[in-house]
C-alpha cells in the first residue's frame, strides 16, 4: 500500500507542479511590471523583492517542511499561490507589486527544497533511490510543458484580451493545484523539535562541514542567478526584433525543448558523462545567447531558444540529494536556495541597471560572459569529487 501511494504521490506532484506553472500572463510579466513602474530596473526589482522574500523565508520554510512534513508544505505554498496571483490581478501601483512579490517568494520557498525531498523520500520508501535522476528529470519537465502551453496560449490570450483578464484566468490553474495538494499523502512521520535554535544551527553546520557541498552552492548560486536574470530579461530583447503577439513563441520553444532534455535526462546519463553534459550544455547556452544577440535579427530568438535542449537541472538535483543529510534534507535543500535567491535579488538588479545606461543588449551579452566563471567551478568541484570517490556509484566524468 505505501509502494502504491510512494507512486501516486509522485504522479500527484507532477500535475501540482504542472498547474503551478501555468501561468498565461508570463511572457508579458516583465513588459507589465515595467508599465507600472515606468522602469526597466524597478520592474526587475520586483523579481529582486520576490527574490528577497524567498531568500528569507528559504531556511524556515525548509525547516518546517522537515517538521510538519511535505504534504502540508505544498498545501501552504498552493495557498500562497493563490494569493499571490489575486494580488498580480487587482494591483495598480510599485506598492502592491511588492506585496505579489512577498507572496509570491513565499510561495517559493514554500516548495524549493521540499517538493525535491517530496520525491526523494518516495522514491526511498520503494528502495529505489538509483532512479532518482531519471524520476526527477520527468516531474521537472512538467513545469516546462506547462510554461510551453502558457507562453502559447497566453500568446493568442493577450492578442485577444487585457493583461487583467489573462492574469485573472491565470488562477483557475492554482485552484486546482490546491485541491491535488489535499490528496497528497505523507511519506513518514516527521519529529517535530520546537527549538527553533537547534533547528536552524543544525542543518547550517551540515552544511559547513561539507566543502564539496559548499563550493557548489557558491558556482550554483552565480550561475542560477545569472541565468534567471537573463531568462526574465529576453522578452525585452525580443520585442526589439519581433512583433508583441508573437513574443510569446521563443519561450514556447524554449520550455518545449526543457521539456524534451528533462524528460530524455535518463537516456542521456547513460551514453554520456554528467561532467561532459554539463560542460557541453553550458559552452553551448554561451556561445547560442551572445550569438543571438549579436544577430539582431528575426532568427535572433531561434537562436537563443535552442539551448534550451541541453538542460543539466536533473543532474545538480540529483547530486545535491546525495549530498543532503535524511533528517535535514528539504533544510539543506533550502539553504543553497537561500545562497542563490540572495545572488539573484543582487544580480537581476545589476542586469536592469546596465539595460538602463547602456543597451540591452550589451547587457545581456555581458551576462553570458560572467557564465564562464561558474562554468569553470563547477568542472573543478566535479574533478574533485572523482578524486574522493565521493560518488562512486555516478558516472560524474
Amino acid at each position: 500500500m505505501e509502494k502504491d501511494n510512494a507512486r501516486k504521490n509522485v504522479l500527484l506532484l507532477a500535475l501540482i507542479q504542472f498547474f503551478n506553472q501555468i501561468n498565461f500572463y508570463s511572457v508579458i510579466i516583465i513588459l507589465y511590471f515595467a508599465d507600472i513602474t515606468g522602469s526597466y530596473m524597478l520592474g526587475m526589482s520586483i523579481f529582486s523583492i520576490a527574490t528577497i522574500s524567498t531568500a528569507i523565508l528559504e531556511v524556515p520554510t525548509g525547516i518546517l517542511s522537515d517538521r510538519i512534513g511535505r504534504k502540508k508544505t505544498i498545501v501552504l505554498g498552493s495557498i500562497c499561490s493563490i494569493i499571490s496571483n489575486i494580488t498580480l490581478l487587482i494591483t495598480y501601483n510599485y506598492q502592491l507589486l511588492i506585496v505579489y512579490a512577498i507572496f509570491n517568494g513565499l510561495e517559493k520557498s514554500l516548495f524549493s527544497g521540499n517538493n525535491d525531498a517530496y520525491v526523494y523520500d518516495n522514491l526511498k520508501l520503494k528502495a529505489e533511490e538509483r532512479t532518482y535522476v531519471g524520476v526527477i528529470g520527468k516531474v521537472k519537465s512538467m513545469t516546462y510543458l506547462a510554461s510551453a502551453i502558457s507562453a502559447l496560449i497566453g500568446g493568442v490570450l493577450l492578442f485577444i484580451f487585457s493583461y487583467k483578464l489573462v492574469i485573472a484566468i491565470s488562477i483557475i490553474p492554482k485552484i486546482i493545484q490546491l485541491i491535488l495538494s489535499i490528496k497528497l499523502k505523507e511519506t513518514k512521520k516527521y519529529n517535530a523539535d520546537n527549538n527553533l535554535i537547534k533547528n536552524i544551527k543544525l542543518p547550517f553546520k551540515e552544511v559547513i562541514k561539507n566543502h564539496i557541498l559548499m563550493r557548489k552552492i557558491l558556482a550554483d548560486s552565480i550561475m542560477k542567478s545569472i541565468n534567471e536574470s537573463c531568462y526574465q530579461f529576453r522578452t525585452t530583447f525580443y520585442q526589439i526584433v519581433w512583433v508583441e503577439w508573437a513574443l510569446g513563441i521563443p519561450r514556447v520553444l524554449s520550455n518545449i525543448g526543457a521539456f524534451v532534455s528533462n524528460w530524455i535526462g535518463e537516456k542521456v546519463v547513460s551514453k554520456m558523462s554528467r561532467k561532459n553534459i554539463i560542460i557541453f550544455s553550458n559552452t553551448y547556452s554561451i556561445f547560442s545567447n551572445i550569438l543571438g544577440a549579436s544577430l539582431q535579427n528575426v532568427l535572433s530568438p531561434i537562436v537563443m531558444v535552442s539551448n534550451s535542449l541541453f538542460q543539466t537541472e536533473y543532474i545538480d538535483a540529483e547530486i545535491e540529494q546525495k549530498l543532503y543529510k535524511d533528517e535535514y534534507r528539504a533544510s539543506m535543500g533550502s539553504i543553497k536556495s537561500l545562497f542563490e535567491n540572495c545572488f539573484f535579488s543582487l544580480f537581476s538588479v545589476f542586469l536592469g541597471v546596465l539595460a538602463d545606461n547602456f543597451s540591452i543588449i550589451a547587457a545581456f551579452i555581458i551576462f553570458q560572459l560572467l557564465r564562464i566563471i561558474p562554468l569553470i567551478m563547477t568542472v573543478k568541484i566535479i574533478n574533485n569529487m572523482k578524486k574522493q570517490n565521493y560518488f562512486g556509484e555516478l558516472k560524474l566524468t
